[in-house]
């Protein structure tokens, strides 16, 4: 599982979420999901063009079982990567408030941006929690 979640991330990171995905779901079948993972699928739909509901529904999962997660990469990680991720979700954040209010799936949308932001805010300011 684990080859498949280190090649998983280097295709998110390369801008290929749908690919992600699909190593990401392969890592979980032979590791089991666990949190990390559900987290990095979040990120992956959340970077899909009507991932919004994949993606709130994998990122609640990640943040159910692991509330932290985020607040506790950002403490642990180097600097370039606490950057990289922070930008990644801010891309997300930014997309998701750059959809037409029309399209379909707002409900998800929103959803999606405010737990994204509420979960960067914590992580970039733990005493505001």
């Amino acid at each position: 599982g684990n080859l498949y979640s280190q090649r998983a991330i280097s295709k998110l990171f390369n801008g290929d979420a749908a690919e992600a995905v699909k190593d990401f779901q392969k890592a979980q079948r032979f590791s089991g999901a666990n949190y990390i993972t559900y987290f990095n699928l979040g990120l992956s739909y959340g970077m899909m063009e009507d991932g919004s509901k994949q993606a709130y529904q994998q990122f609640e999962k990640a943040f159910r079982k692991q509330p932290a997660i985020l607040a506790s990469y950002f403490k642990e990680a180097k600097d370039g990567e606490t950057g990289r991720l922070a930008k990644k979700i801010d891309n997300i954040v930014s997309h998701l408030k750059n959809t037409d209010e029309n399209k379909p799936g707002k409900f998800y949308r929103d959803e999606l941006i405010d737990l994204l932001e509420r979960k960067l805010n914590e992580a970039r300011d733990p005493s505001a929690e």
